[in-house]
């Protein structure tokens, strides 16, 4: 009774003894599934910051293209504006080189005016001059009473 007695303790012991590894087994697994759950989490917390950055880097692209939208707008507006003033000023350079021919020439007219007047001054002193002016009348007069 006493041996079988020994053999349940021994059993027992045997039993306890698996009972004890299986929990030491079980403590591992514990810290293993602890640990691998905090690597988990951190991962995760890393995951989540890359996103954000991710978020915030695609909300600045968003802006930049939309700032770069409204920038070609504008240089668009630009062009046809410096396009418009470039055939203004054209049109004004040439109206200026016109208006310059047109002095030039009313220069030279005044000139010849000039000359004809001071012409006209030294016929008029001229008694020859006066002297045919006088027949020519006298003949222009005659001729239209006769007629």
């Amino acid at each position: 009774m006493l041996e079988d007695k020994e053999r349940k303790l021994e059993l027992r012991l045997f039993e306890f003894y698996g009972i004890k590894e299986q929990e030491t087994a079980v403590i591992v697994l514990q810290n293993r599934l602890r640990l691998n759950t905090m690597e988990a989490k951190l991962k995760i917390q890393s995951l989540m910051l890359d996103i954000r950055r991710l978020e915030a880097q695609a909300a600045d692209h968003a802006n930049a293209t939309a700032e770069l939208q409204a920038a070609n707008a504008k240089i668009k507006v630009l062009r046809k504006k410096i396009k418009s003033e470039g055939q203004k000023n054209v049109e004004m350079k040439m109206q200026l080189e016109e208006a310059c021919e047109l002095r030039l020439e009313l220069e030279v007219m005044k000139k010849c005016d000039e000359v004809f007047k001071l012409e006209n001054i030294e016929l008029v002193q001229k008694p020859e001059y006066v002297q045919m002016l006088t027949v020519d009348n006298e003949e222009s007069c005659s001729n239209r009473w006769r007629s």
